[in-house]
């Protein structure tokens, strides 16, 4: 595999299928994000000393960057709706007794860095709905999975 191909040296990229679009395209832009997150995830893996839960994040990740690159997958799409209840499953069980407080990041480094990773996947989230919004072919799951991730994320950060 050829990493430089100086095919984005004008500006454009391709999209899953081949199709090339401006680097700004609201695809690319998600999908740059998402990949923010993914390394932010492996960042957590890393402070926290623990794989699980952030490598099956990782991996929800790269099915919805392909998902947003034109990746018309039914077996992704299910894989994320099970991954929607798996969190809402833990979401339920974290915070079945607790009153909503805002949180002060920063007990400890892994603190912070779960955060930071929250933070950003709201970002994604609010990109996700612009483009939605400009484009109506992708599927629902995709926002619900991204909205549970930073709550599920945030139940992480409690459950400490």
């Amino acid at each position: 595999m050829k990493v430089t191909t100086k095919k984005g040296d004008g500006g454009m990229t391709s999209l899953y299928d081949g199709t090339r679009v401006e680097k700004t395209d609201l695809r690319i832009e998600l999908n740059g994000l998402l990949d923010e997150c993914n390394a932010l995830l492996g960042l957590c893996k890393v402070t926290t000393g623990s794989a699980a839960p952030f490598e099956t994040m990782q991996r929800e990740l790269m099915d919805v960057m392909a998902l947003i690159a034109c990746d018309s997958d039914r077996a992704k799409e299910q894989t994320l709706q099970q991954a929607v209840e798996r969190m809402e499953a833990y979401i339920n069980k974290v915070s079945k007794d607790m009153q909503f407080k805002f949180v002060l990041p920063g007990r400890d480094r892994a603190d912070a860095l779960l955060h930071l990773t929250r933070a950003k996947v709201r970002t994604c989230e609010r990109r996700l709905v612009a483009l939605m919004e400009a484009d109506d072919r992708y599927p629902t799951v995709l926002r619900i999975y991204l909205n549970r991730l930073s709550d599920y994320l945030f139940c992480i950060i409690l459950d400490r």
